[in-house]
């Protein structure tokens, strides 16, 4: 199975940044399918979209853990150990198992027998962590399929007899219950297979505990889903760097497709707060201005909806910081697409919504190795890396204050 392709450089103190404001899988899903698509036939996305992708990359890892269990039921059957379980029972006749000093001290002669029943029992605890571990595996590997349906193939027996488990007693009956890592820890120490399945137990465990190992192990190898994250790690360098120059952010709303508002608001630039918008297409109607493009387009059916750059910092009246984000090797798509956007976000910016604005395209640190800039008519628009965002978003708002004075 050969690996994914490398991509260009990641922002990911940015992306952390953005995860700490999110406790859950789905926030970080809905933020991805948020992400405006370039291409106009595309379909729009949903947050279920990126979760099967995810999923599809998770699977692949497992992939090699898979081809360690069992190909038979009834060598994971055999490898279920049992345990004997002592139980207590009352008679009314005695038998052979009669706990006669307990019958005794119920009274004599006596009226009821104690006697002590030896059962079988199946270790607890690994069929419910194997039980866990199918119906999680199960529900994964459906997403996969969904993408890729060869994607099972090296492993498909093993896949087969694993699933048909869930239809065989004791695992039919068990209570799946994640396990922790003790219970791991105890399962690595009882032998094949459960060794290979502690560790398949471990990655599935850490790919539903942690957003940063979402993020890294099962979203940044996905090449459409890689761009996606890099929108939001240029998100969160710039809540990084707000917090640098004093500033505070507060999310407002959370960040969805569709979003009628900004998604944060920014205190502490000066006496008023500012406006951040994730995916700013639907500014224009929040803040009463007439979309240039979309009277432009007026006798053109299906035209579309209103343009929008990626990130916008924006207080109406006053000053506008627009940010189109450009994740690629390709150095004329970053440069000439991107300065092609940059430059209409920034006109349309002028035409009743800020009187003052200025425009940036941001693409990687391995891509572009520093950042130029060029005053306009209509403002400042500039091509940089992401660790230039810091010097733009000051020079941005020291002008913008001197333009106020």
């Amino acid at each position: 199975m050969s690996g994914p392709r490398p991509g260009p450089a990641m922002p990911w103190r940015g992306v952390d940044e953005v995860l700490r404001l999110w406790t859950g899988r789905g926030q970080l899903y809905s933020a991805l399918a948020a992400v405006a698509s370039e291409q106009p036939m595309e379909r729009a996305w949903k947050p279920r979209d990126v979760e099967r992708r995810g999923n599809r990359v998770l699977f692949e890892r497992c992939v090699p853990l898979i081809a360690r269990l069992p190909t038979s039921r009834a060598q994971w059957l055999e490898a279920i150990p049992a345990t004997v379980a002592r139980h207590r029972i009352l008679s009314n006749a005695p038998a052979s198992s009669v706990d006669w000093p307990a019958t005794r001290r119920l009274g004599w002669p006596p009226e009821t027998f104690v006697a002590r029943r030896r059962l079988r029992v199946q270790d607890e605890m690994l069929v419910s962590s194997l039980r866990w571990t199918l119906d999680t595996l199960a529900a994964i590997h459906d997403d996969a399929i969904s993408i890729d349906p060869t994607v099972d193939v090296a492993v498909a027996d093993r896949i087969r007899v694993g699933f048909g488990l869930l239809d065989v007693s004791p695992i039919r009956e068990a209570t799946a219950e994640q396990p922790g890592m003790p219970e791991i820890s105890a399962m690595r120490a009882a032998g094949r297979p459960w060794g290979a399945l502690a560790d398949l137990c471990r990655l599935l465990s850490r790919s539903l505990s942690s957003l940063a190992d979402l993020a890294r192990d099962q979203i940044a190898p996905d090449d459409e889903l890689r761009s996606r994250l890099f929108h939001l790690g240029v998100l969160g360098t710039m809540l990084y760097e707000l917090g640098r120059m004093g500033a505070s952010t507060r999310s407002v709303r959370p960040i969805a497709g569709g979003s009628t508002g900004p998604a944060f608001e920014v205190r502490g630039l000066d006496a008023r707060p500012w406006d951040l918008w994730f995916e700013a297409a639907g500014m224009w109607r929040y803040y009463g201005v007439a979309s240039p493009y979309r009277s432009a387009v007026a006798g053109l059916h299906g035209a579309g909806q209103p343009l929008g750059a990626d990130l916008v910092l924006v207080r109406q009246g006053e000053g506008a910081f627009l940010v189109e984000c450009k994740y690629s090797h390709n150095a004329d798509y970053v440069g000439r697409n991107g300065y092609l956007q940059a430059v209409t976000y920034l006109t349309e910016a002028r035409c009743g919504l800020a009187p003052f604005a200025s425009s940036i395209v941001i693409g990687p640190d391995d891509v572009v190795d520093s950042h130029g800039a060029v005053t306009t008519p209509v403002g400042q628009v500039g091509v940089g890396p992401v660790s230039s965002l810091s010097a733009a978003l000051q020079t941005f708002t020291e002008r913008v204050f001197a333009e106020r004075s």
